[in-house]
C-alpha cells in the first residue's frame, strides 16, 4: 500500500498559531480566542491594498457532523448518515454544469454525491479585490456506496477521486 501523504506534498508558510483545548472539549471560547489571534496577524501583511481583502488565513475546526446533518435536513430535506465527507468547491461557474462529471468520478471510486449546498456568503464585508474575484463556493456531501463502511477505505477512495480529471 502506498503512502497517502509525502513530505513533498507540503509547502512552507510564514507561521501559524495553535489554540486548542487540550482535553478535547468543544468551546466557543476557543473560537473567540482564535479569531482574536487572527486579527492580531495583520502586521505581517495579511491585508490587501484595499484594506479589507485578507490573504486567505482562517481557522481549522473539527467537522461538526451533527450540524451538517441537521442543516441538510432542515434546508433540503435530505437525510444522510454520519459517514460522510465534505468537498469544498470553488468555481467561477454554477456547479450544476459539473455535477454529471463529478458523479461519474465518484462512482468510479465507490462513492456517491448525496447533496450539494451553496455556501452562504456575506459579501458586504468583502474588500473590492475579493469581490472582483469571488468564486461560487459549494459544499459537496460525499458518501460511500460500499455495503460495509471502512473509514480507511473511504478516505483512500476520497483521495483517489480527487486526483481524477
Amino acid at each position: 500500500m502506498s503512502k497517502l501523504i509525502s513530505k513533498n506534498d507540503f509547502r512552507d508558510n510564514c507561521g501559524f498559531g495553535l489554540i486548542a483545548n487540550i482535553n478535547g472539549k468543544k468551546s466557543h471560547k476557543i473560537i473567540t480566542k482564535s479569531v482574536d489571534a487572527l486579527k492580531s496577524m495583520t502586521h505581517r501583511g495579511a491585508i490587501g491594498a484595499d484594506g479589507k481583502t485578507g490573504d486567505g488565513c482562517g481557522l481549522l475546526l473539527d467537522l461538526d457532523k451533527k450540524f451538517f446533518i441537521d442543516t441538510l435536513f432542515k434546508e433540503q430535506n435530505i437525510k444522510i448518515t454520519d459517514e460522510f465527507a465534505i468537498a469544498q468547491v470553488f468555481t467561477s461557474k454554477q456547479i450544476e454544469v459539473d455535477i454529471p462529471k463529478i458523479k461519474k468520478i465518484l462512482k468510479s471510486e465507490n462513492l456517491k454525491l448525496s447533496a450539494v449546498s451553496p455556501v452562504p456568503l456575506n459579501k458586504d464585508i468583502l474588500g473590492s479585490i475579493a469581490k472582483n474575484c469571488l468564486p461560487n463556493i459549494y459544499q459537496l456531501f460525499i458518501q460511500s456506496t460500499d455495503k460495509v463502511f471502512y473509514e480507511e477505505k473511504f478516505e483512500t477512495n476520497l483521495v483517489s477521486s480527487s486526483k481524477i480529471n
